[in-house]
């Protein structure tokens, strides 16, 4: 045991630095770059068997001691040097972690900015080598241009052989340039997150026999990931409230609020200043954060594909996703071969920034491609000459995107971003870029309130466009009654929100009302249905359809049926059960939501359904429901307010399903209806004169009579004060057909 502790030490006091570029060069090539993992689990692969490999024998040791054979030019202990010396220089922010860091910087200043790495430690260095052959970096890894900087967005560790070395170039960068290079915490650098992955075990195999020294080390590595800053912005002197952040996660990942960085912002040029989380300013003139680039974990998979790619906007800020890791697990499970890494140039504005990938496919290492140069905020395809733009249009929306009916919210979400992204890189509206801000309510009324409250008080917006939800909208109802909000297409169809008097609402599909009337006939002509049984939701989107369905059934001579009803907040379904048991209905119909109806069904059992008919209203019929009834056998008819997405050859899917798919993004009803109602939103604009009101708005489609847009026929009805009454019924997956609502 002794022998083994002085053989170990000797093997870290005489340790040799990687000290200049030309020896990671060296030690780069001796190094495979793809190596077969233990196991099979892609979001953890384990090299512990290559690892051990590596790991120097005793004999080596003592022979690199004694200078019988040549030293390594990496090893454990270099690095354990570097991050002392690295905390050290964070020691007061240590005290106040976390913190983020402000760059006040001048037109033309460059950054350098990599995604996730997983331990791309070769992708990393041919990078590199791209700068050190442009003369960006010396032999001494300095950074040789001015106002030039390396970032790197987090998750660098893990999912790699080479997660050690990858960390040791950062480090060194990091040392040779501590006002150039900056390293941002990600997921596995927060909480000790990475002691759960590959980074643990190799600290264990090459520090396996002095559990001292490796508790040092893992220590050491655990306080210079808490002294990572969450998120770097970045500003001009000229432009303090319009800022660019550079991070890993989205804007409500951290602890920062930003209406409370206000002063933050206003330095002089060329500063570098940290904000710790006690020492928020209070604010009520808080910044605008234009843009945001965010680490690859954001990134959908079916989307990668050079690296950088345009996303849905994040509560304003256009976003961008960049991913930098063409590791073996990339490659295998993402098709993903690209050395890649984006270049942030600063204009004369930071709305005038500009944002271009350079990748290379490792695959034949041909050189360095660019993509094109992309306004940072438009995202539209320019130059470096940037030409002053128009102002922008701002539209607002609140919906559930993570709780409540989050999948809907989502898709809808999506159908407004993909499309507005696509009209801005086009060049926005007659040259305006249009900017959307969406909150999540997570279907709760009092966060849709507050909600919307910041969008008017903050962002001055006072339209806000298909916001998601009955009990939501009824929310801040008053505020559309009295004219100070007014609200676009909302997806819900309440007969509450289609009364004349509600002259701040325009409603684009069809009424529950309209799909309950559209369900009875045909539960009643096809199967000649005379048993109900109707679960709704208590409120305004489950009693809408449930008055209506009873208006039918009493207009057609029918009495027998149950009503059971629920609250949103309620989980247990056991006597809401029972009570349909008990009556032994033909049919049941959901007015519900997706989560209350799946615990409904399964205290039903699916014995009690087989023989039953089962039928839903278009806000149910989420593709996880789908899922939940496919997996159980059962069928359910939904009535659908838009046209089949997958089949429809109207102009108008024809022409979202080329947008999803050029976005490989999947067919859906709700993202399709965000995009119907997003492209009658970018029609107005076009056929308005500026400025944009409400009231504007609100003419142009009060205007509409047998309108024919892209093979839709829109009228606007001021009884109902909505554009369409058309309701489709969901046959099968191909097979819908359209019904003509009675009024």
């Amino acid at each position: 045991m002794k022998t083994t502790f002085i053989i170990i030490n000797i093997f870290f006091i005489h340790a040799v630095a990687l000290e200049n570029f030309t020896d990671l060069q060296h030690y780069i090539a001796t190094l495979p770059e793809n190596i077969k993992s233990d196991n099979h689990d892609w979001s953890d692969p384990n090299y512990s068997t290559f690892h051990a490999q590596l790991k120097p024998s005793w004999t080596d040791t003592i022979m690199q001691f004694l200078h019988l054979k040549k030293k390594p030019l990496w090893n454990i202990r270099n690095i354990k040097k570097l991050l002392d010396e690295l905390i050290a220089t964070r020691k007061p922010l240590l005290e106040k972690a976390p913190y983020v860091i402000n760059i006040t910087s001048k037109p033309g200043a460059q950054f350098v900015i990599w995604g996730d790495l997983f331990g791309a430690a070769h992708s990393l260095f041919r990078d590199l080598e791209y700068f050190y052959e442009q003369k960006i970096i010396d032999d001494n890894f300095s950074i040789t241009k001015p106002n030039y900087y390396f970032i790197f967005l987090g998750d660098a560790m893990d999912r790699s052989p080479y997660v050690l070395e990858t960390l040791h170039i950062i480090l060194t960068l990091m040392q040779r340039n501590p006002d150039n290079v900056f390293y941002l915490k990600g997921k596995h650098e927060t909480n000790d997150y990475w002691k759960n992955f590959g980074l643990k075990r190799e600290i264990e195999i090459f520090l396996k026999t002095n559990f001292q020294e490796k508790k040092r080390f893992e220590n050491t590595v655990s306080l210079f990931f808490k002294s990572l800053p969450e998120a770097l912005y970045i500003n001009q002197k000229d432009s303090t409230h319009n800022v660019i952040r550079l991070s890993h996660g989205p804007r409500n990942d951290y602890t920062f609020n930003e209406m409370y960085l206000d002063n933050f912002f206003t330095k002089n040029i060329g500063t570098i200043d940290a904000i710790t989380l006690q020492d928020q300013y209070k604010s009520l003139n808080p910044p605008e954060v234009a843009a945001i680039i965010k680490g690859g974990e954001h990134m959908k998979p079916a989307i990668i594909t050079n690296g950088l790619d345009l996303l849905e906007p994040d509560q304003g800020a256009t976003a961008w996703s960049l991913i930098s890791c063409p590791t073996q697990i990339y490659q295998e499970f993402f098709d993903f071969y690209a050395d890649a890494f984006a270049q942030l140039k600063l204009g004369a504005t930071i709305d005038q920034a500009t944002i271009q990938l350079f990748y290379q496919d490792l695959r034949n290492k041909a050189g360095f491609k660019q993509s094109p140069v992309y306004n940072l905020v438009s995202g539209q395809i320019t130059d470096a000459n940037v030409t002053e733009s128009k102002p922008t249009y701002t539209i607002g929306s609140t919906m559930a995107l993570t709780k409540g009916v989050f999948f809907m919210g989502q898709r809808i979400k999506r159908g407004i971003s993909t499309l507005i992204n696509q009209q801005n890189q086009l060049g926005g509206i007659n040259g305006h870029i249009i900017k959307t801000i969406i909150f999540d309510d997570e279907y709760e009324r009092s966060l849709a309130l507050k909600n919307v409250e910041i969008l008017r008080n903050r962002y001055k917006i006072d339209t806000l466009l298909l916001p998601v939800g009955s009990p939501t909208l009824e929310a801040y109802i008053d505020l559309v009654k009295s004219g100070k909000i007014t609200v676009l297409f909302p997806v819900t169809g309440a007969p509450y929100f289609r009364k004349p008097e509600l002259k701040g609402i325009i409603n684009w599909r069809a009424s529950y009302a309209d799909e309950a009337r559209a369900l009875i006939e045909h539960m009643v002509g096809r199967y000649a249905v005379k048993k109900f049984a109707f679960f709704y939701q208590n409120d305004a989107y489950g009693l809408g359809p449930l008055e209506a369905a009873h208006t039918l059934l009493k207009e057609k001579g029918i009495t027998d049926w149950v009503d059971v009803p629920y609250n949103r907040a309620e989980t247990d379904f056991t006597s809401e059960a029972e009570i349909i048991k008990k009556a032994q209905p033909d049919a049941i119909g959901f007015f519900s939501i997706a989560s209350a109806s799946e615990e409904l069904i399964r205290n039903l059992g699916i014995d009690t359904l087989i023989t039953r008919k089962l039928f839903g209203i278009s806000f149910l019929a989420e593709n996880t429901f789908r899922k939940f009834l496919k997996d159980r056998g059962l069928e359910v008819l939904f009535a659908q307010v838009v046209p089949n997405p997958k089949t429809s050859d109207l102009q108008i899917v024809q022409e979202f399903r080329t947008l999803m798919d050029e976005n490989n993004l999947p067919y859906d009803i709700f993202a399709l209806e965000g995009y119907i109602c997003t492209s009658l939103y970018l029609e107005a604009l076009k056929n308005l004169k500026d400025p944009i009101t409400p009231e504007k708005l609100i003419g142009y489609f009060e205007s509409l009579n047998k309108f024919q847009y892209k093979g839709l026929e829109l009228t606007f009805n001021p009884e109902r004060r909505d554009l369409t009454q058309d309701v489709w019924f969901e046959i099968s997956d191909a097979l819908w057909t359209k019904y003509s609502a009675t009024k």
